[in-house]
This record gives C-alpha cells, structure tokens and sequence, in this order.
C-alpha cells in the first residue's frame, strides 16, 4: 500500500532533520574548540617562567562567544595580561638617570609556541570531526 505526503510535510521534516544535526556538530566543534582552548592554557602554564607560581596560575579559558556559526574561546592571563607582554617579548629598561639598557629582561616564549600549535590541532580535531560526520 503507498503512503502520500504532502510536500510541505517532507519540507517540514527535513528541515528539522537538517536543525538536529546542526545542532548536534555545533555542539561538537563547541567541545574541540573548548578542549583546545584548555590545551593552550596548560601549554602555557607548563612553560611559563617559574617564580612565584602567581603568574603561571593566573592563566584561564572562557567562551567569549557563541552562535549559530561561530565560537571563540579566549585564553589570557587574570590580571596580569601586561606581564605576560613582557615576558613573552622581553624588553628594555630605562633606569632612573635616563639610561636605555637595551634587552635588560630576556624574552621568555612561551604564548606563541602554545598558539601555534594549538591552531594546527584544532585544524586536525575539526578534520576529523568532519570526516566523520562525512561518513554518516
């Protein structure tokens, strides 16, 4: 026996269909990004220039947006975002009669490694992630 349906029906279903599974990657490139946010944050904790341990806790993860088409998660460091300039990039020092005592304070990379290669695994999560959902 044939079943009809209108077509507004099958339009109706698909497109929930299609909502669902938006829905469903959304949420999943929301968890690669966040793991990967956090893979950044304790790379850079791991190398950051050890002292008092202050600096080196004080780095932290938060979504700073979210829509239909787009996430972003931002790691920084919690009131101390002026140190970790410095330490990244080293710099001079002017001492108090005047004098610029040029790279006074050694660079201490450690920021642009953790980025560099978080970018090229999030490029491979999000591959992957893809691929299979390809396969369904």
């Amino acid at each position: 026996m044939a079943t009809h349906t209108s077509i507004d029906k099958m339009e109706k279903e698909l497109k929930e269909i299609l909502q669902d599974y938006e829905d469903l990657t959304t949420e999943e490139v929301d968890t690669v990004v966040k793991k990967t946010a956090n893979t950044v944050k304790n790379a850079i904790k791991e190398e950051a220039p050890e002292d008092t341990g202050v600096y080196e806790e004080s780095w932290t993860s938060q979504k700073t947006s979210k829509n239909r088409h787009k996430v972003s998660y931002t790691v920084y460091s919690k009131g101390r975002g002026r140190l970790a300039h410095l330490l990244e990039d080293g710099h001079d020092y002017v001492s108090p009669e005047g004098m610029r005592i040029k790279n006074a304070a050694k660079d201490y990379p450690h920021i642009t490694p953790a980025a560099e290669n978080a970018e090229k695994e999030l490029m491979y999560q999000l591959r992957k992630l893809y691929e299979k959902k390809a396969k369904i």
